[in-house]
């Protein structure tokens, strides 16, 4: 009995449909002297997909953008309000492989702060 030919078809088959991860943490946001930040909601979570064919044919791409917007409409915040910042921001990417395609998922993971004017110090 060979056991080769069942032990090359797993390997085929896993190096096939396999996949890879990667987390990256965010820069944090400029927020100008003179303000202050109070945290509204924490560890708030939004997911992107993207997809290609045959590994280089992006027919939609993950987009941190529209992760950003769905934290922000999670968190009942106004989207477009400058005074609502992200905060402790990570990106978690993944993408599985299939025989003629990929899956390609980005969640971003981030805190929502209100920016405040800093009160003047009087004497």
């Amino acid at each position: 009995m060979d056991i080769r030919h069942p032990v090359l078809a797993v390997c085929a088959a896993y190096a096939l449909v396999s996949g890879c991860n990667r987390i990256e943490f965010l820069p944090p946001s400029q927020n100008s002297a003179g303000t202050t930040l109070t945290v509204v909601k924490r560890g708030l979570s939004a997911s992107s997909q993207g997809f290609r064919f045959l590994g280089i044919l992006p027919l939609a791409f993950p987009s941190l953008a529209d992760a950003e917007q769905k934290i922000l409409a999670k968190a009942g915040v106004p989207l477009h309000d400058p005074d609502f910042v992200l905060i402790n921001k990570v990106k978690q990417t993944n993408t599985v492989y299939f025989f003629i395609a990929s899956v390609h998922t980005m969640t971003l993971t981030a805190d929502v702060a209100e920016l405040h004017e800093a009160e003047p110090v009087t004497e």
